[in-house]
């Protein structure tokens, strides 16, 4: 049996494309190789070894982070938010990319028309007085819509997450975003400039001046030579983000737990989460009590009996709204991205999600699961079946919008 395990390793390297074969895919643990196979769509979706991890669990902590980072560019600095609103917080980053982008460096920001249509043309002109490139991913994609965020600073640091850019997500609400050094750079990167020429923009001059590129400053607490990979959804083709929370859900050995603030799965999501649970997965799922969308509530809580019911454990944060999109699985796997379990961002949005393969990262996103579920209340069938008929019946013609939330 152990032979024929090695053998269809062996035979699965072997067909790979070359460029998805090197030492960070050899260093993953065996059983999950093939979820990293299953990743690298293209060469900026490898896994790379060496790389420096910063957990952000609070949006005042990204803004004293990102700020400094982007006054100290050298050579460029490319940015896209799903949401870049026009409040004290958004207006630090914007006068950050107009004064470098005064400086003379490639300063490109990426903004998606439909969230952001109540933004005025002035608030673009005048970024592009400046010297910032702006590129605008379509209005009329109403169904497409780009809900990536991704900033990356001279092949140096990058950002990746849940956060956009505003004072919400600064200091109201609750959140988790990356800052991230080493060799992923370059990938996120990458991917970042699939999405900017996708919209119209000319490709990167990149790092002109090696001399001029940021000083990276990692501090103690950030996880060391860690095995990063970073997925990028394309809707046209496939639906990444899917594939994978289905294959972990086929997969992983002992147990699996998601956050999420949106949860409207679809039919094949939820199928393949009653075939985790049926096999003895441990599948837990954190989501708030209340959202920031009064019709998504309803909806989220419309899925309930049907997990519960199939053993699934679902529990519901209370106090501020968590942003989250994250998981964590059988000590070793964990993810962050802008990928909710919902119908959207599985099925219609361009998302980017970076996963880990080391056991330190994992504990800590553990860790601060379990924490977050201590203070939370489990979902129980007793609690649903006392909801009211008019809860009951709010819930359900919710659920009618849920693909389109």
């Amino acid at each position: 049996m152990l032979r024929r395990v090695v053998l269809s390793l062996l035979l699965a390297l072997a067909f790979l494309p070359a460029w998805a074969q090197g030492p960070a895919l050899e260093a993953i643990r065996a059983p999950y190789r093939p979820f990293a196979e299953l990743l690298a769509q293209s060469p900026a979706e490898t896994p790379t070894a060496g790389n420096t991890v910063e957990i952000i669990r609070n949006g005042e902590e990204k803004l004293s982070l990102l700020v400094p980072d982007m006054m100290a560019a050298g050579s460029y600095i490319h940015m896209e938010y799903f949401e870049f609103f026009k409040d004290l917080g958004s207006l630090l980053v914007r006068m950050s990319l107009k004064l470098k982008g005064l400086d003379s460096l490639e300063v490109r920001y990426l903004e998606e028309d439909f969230m952001n249509f109540p933004q005025s043309h002035a608030f673009y002109n005048n970024m592009r007085k400046t010297g910032v490139e702006v590129g605008h991913y379509s209005f009329f994609w109403l169904n497409r819509r780009n809900h990536q965020k991704i900033v990356t600073i001279d092949d140096a640091v990058a950002y990746v997450g849940g956060m956009n850019i505003g004072n919400h997500y600064f200091h109201e609400w609750d959140d988790t975003h990356l800052r991230l050094t080493g060799p992923c750079v370059k990938n996120i990167d990458a991917i970042y400039g699939e999405m900017w020429e996708r919209s119209g923009g000319k490709p990167s001059r990149g790092v002109t001046d090696p001399g001029k590129v940021i000083p990276v400053e990692v501090p103690q607490t950030a996880f060391r030579d860690v095995i990063v990979q970073e997925s990028a959804d394309e809707p046209e083709s496939r639906h990444i983000t899917l594939e994978a929370v289905i294959w972990l859900l086929d997969h992983c050995q002992d147990y699996l737990y998601i956050q999420t603030p949106y949860f409207t799965p679809p039919r094949e999501l939820r199928e393949a989460m009653k075939r985790a649970v049926a096999r003895g997965l441990d599948l837990r799922l954190l989501i708030p009590e209340k959202t920031d969308m009064s019709v998504v509530d309803p909806a989220n809580r419309s899925y309930y009996r049907e997990c519960v019911e199939a053993g699934i454990r679902i529990f519901e944060s209370h106090g501020r709204f968590d942003h989250t999109k994250s998981f964590v699985a059988d000590d070793y796997i964990s993810s962050v991205g802008s990928a909710n379990l919902d119908g959207r961002s599985l099925k219609l949005n361009y998302e980017n999600c970076t996963y880990f393969y080391d056991a330190p990262v994992a504990d800590d996103f553990k860790r601060h699961f379990l924490a977050l579920q201590e203070a939370a209340t489990e979902v129980t069938l007793e609690q649903i079946d006392a909801w009211t008929p008019g809860r009951k019946l709010g819930n359900s013609l919710a659920r009618i919008l849920a693909p389109q939330l």
